[in-house]
């Protein structure tokens, strides 16, 4: 995905995004693009209700200065390229719980929804 909002991967302001919770793990804001927001908000009650688990968010935008900490700290292949991650456009969620849902039912959730595992 190219440019949005005439935003950089990475450098988009959080006032474009919208808040999705607090991460699961850390405990910070968590922050998606506007469709992708109400993507995943679908998917929670899609999962919760399909299968009674709760899907929790546990990191979504990462700024290009936690891209790069990631490429510095995390061995490959935990870490896209700093400016090349989907995380840096906001679109995607790194979640907790998804372990405690059937995974065929997951995936077809989740895709009906557009999301996808990488």
């Amino acid at each position: 995905m190219g440019a949005w909002g005439g935003y950089r991967n990475g450098r988009i302001p959080l006032a474009a995004l919208e808040l999705v919770g607090r991460g699961a793990i850390n405990g910070e804001s968590q922050y998606l693009h506007p469709a992708a927001a109400a993507a995943w908000r679908a998917l929670v009650a899609d999962v919760r209700a399909a299968s009674g688990v709760t899907l929790l968010i546990t990191e979504g935008f990462r700024p290009l200065a936690l891209q790069q900490h990631y490429w510095n700290t995390l061995p490959f292949p935990y870490a896209a390229t700093p400016g090349t991650s989907t995380h840096g456009w906001a679109l995607a969620v790194d979640m907790a719980n998804y372990a405690r849902v059937d995974k065929p039912l997951l995936r077809r959730l989740a895709q009906a929804r557009g999301f996808s595992f990488a």
